[in-house]
């Protein structure tokens, strides 16, 4: 593993690149990861993910978006636009590493919102999205009844300890899927919990893109319960369905 800063002076991120085990170039991958207590719960999750993707002839970038983790900005400056940029921006640097002209994005969770909207860039061929978060308005609800707080405010709020800016929470309520002028060519949705997947899901893959879903109800969630980095639950099931469908 070899943890890099990329993007720029203004907006540095700092991520993860595994190399393929095997020394091949040309296929690469990038996780976009969950936010806030859900992204510390699946760290394992996407750093062995990582790991056997590489074992099977993939680069992979993990990365952080800008106010988390170890990337620049502070938490109150997290916005959802520009995390589908820091994807853009991840993208290009996995290219440039891995000699690739077409990449893979997977979103965990929240992530799954990120990489869809991100995944109108033209080098994008498959999209994965893992118990990804689609109903941005029913997440910052969730938020604040965590919280203790109601929603449809724009009260800052701390959740597990992660800032989340009332400027976000708008955000999230507002949020309204892109119209991509591009879809990637093959996409695959798995979940070990069931959720209403919205409407606009299948609208806007249906037609040039083999969609696949994937349910896994005998999975546990892996998002849940990370009070420390690095120690959660590893979906062993939703890992081989993932690397069985790239192959």
């Amino acid at each position: 593993m070899i943890p890099l800063l990329f993007g720029t002076r203004e907006r540095t991120l700092a991520g993860v690149y595994s190399p393929s085990a095997e020394g091949l170039r040309g296929r690469v991958v990038v996780i976009c990861p969950p936010f806030g207590g859900e992204h510390i719960g699946a760290y394992r999750t996407g750093r062995v993910l990582a790991d056997r993707l590489a074992v099977q002839g993939w680069d992979v970038l993990r990365f952080d978006y800008y106010g988390t983790g170890e990337s620049a900005g502070e938490g109150s400056e997290v916005s959802l636009a520009g995390w589908v940029s820091d994807a853009r921006t991840a993208l290009e640097e996995a290219l440039d590493l891995s000699g690739a002209r077409r990449a893979t994005l997977i979103g965990l969770r929240l992530g799954g919102l990120v990489a869809t909207e991100a995944s109108s860039a033209r080098q994008v061929d498959r999209l994965i999205l893992c118990d990804p978060i689609l109903d941005a308005a029913a997440y910052e609800a969730g938020l604040a009844a965590e919280a203790g707080e109601p929603a449809g405010e724009e009260v800052d709020l701390h959740v597990g300890g992660v800032p989340v800016p009332g400027r976000f929470r708008r955000e999230l309520r507002d949020h309204t899927p892109a119209s991509p002028t591009k879809t990637p060519r093959h996409l695959l949705v798995v979940h070990v919990q069931t959720f209403p997947e919205p409407r606009w899901l299948s609208e806007r893959f249906e037609g040039g893109t083999d969609a696949t879903r994937r349910s896994l109800p005998d999975a546990e969630p892996y998002w849940t319960g990370g009070g420390e980095m690095g120690v959660g639950t590893v979906p062993v099931e939703l890992i081989g369905t993932v690397v069985e469908w790239l192959g």
